[in-house]
């Protein structure tokens, strides 16, 4: 068989599905189809949608600004969008900084008192030079309830792009098995 090539300006075959367009008394769109046979009206509808959607937005525009200060605490990005939108919010602790953890030891003294050295490092993300707050690392083992403590910045500030690694040793008393370590900053 060959395949006949058509030009672009060529018409197609028009293919008739038996469905009818006419316009109402109200004119109001009224569309019938062979699967269904009755009227089909579109009137109304778009309105309704227009009004839920817009309830919707200011539901959470609402929420978003009833909880602004947990929203922030919890999720520190999201204080550039909440700004954005007008809302008062403070800077959250090390905004535009990145504490890491990197490396967590046990060792124990001469007095065999068990410790915990935690090895990381801070790294500013912004392009300014920002204020290093205070760390505060959460300690969870699965034997024992979380420990939080604090510890000194390894610098005061640091500029763009800038990393400064930091080491806590903390004394725990008992040996922590399946040790794990968060580090973020203190207000």
């Amino acid at each position: 068989m060959r395949h006949q090539q058509r030009g672009k300006n060529e018409k197609r075959p028009v293919i008739d599905t038996g469905s009818v367009v006419t316009r109402g008394n109200s004119g109001a769109v009224v569309m019938r189809g062979p699967v269904r046979g009755g009227p089909v009206s579109r009137r109304g509808r778009s309105g309704v949608r227009f009004l839920v959607v817009i309830a919707i937005l200011f539901g959470l525009y609402w929420l978003a600004g009833s909880f602004r200060h947990e929203i922030v605490e919890r999720l520190p990005a999201a204080y550039p969008v909440l700004k954005a939108m007008g809302y008062e919010v403070e800077e959250p602790a090390g905004f535009g900084l990145r504490a890491e953890v990197l490396r967590v030891d046990r060792y124990r003294d001469e007095l065999q008192a068990a410790y915990l050295l935690i090895n990381g490092m801070v790294a500013n993300t912004r392009g300014e030079r920002v204020r290093v707050p205070r760390l505060r690392l959460v300690i969870t083992s699965s034997r024992h309830p979380p420990i939080t403590v604090t510890a000194d910045p390894p610098q005061p500030t640091l500029g763009p792009g800038e990393r400064a690694r930091f080491e806590v040793r903390h004394k725990t008393g008992t040996t922590l098995f399946d040790v794990k370590v968060r580090a973020s900053f203190e207000k």
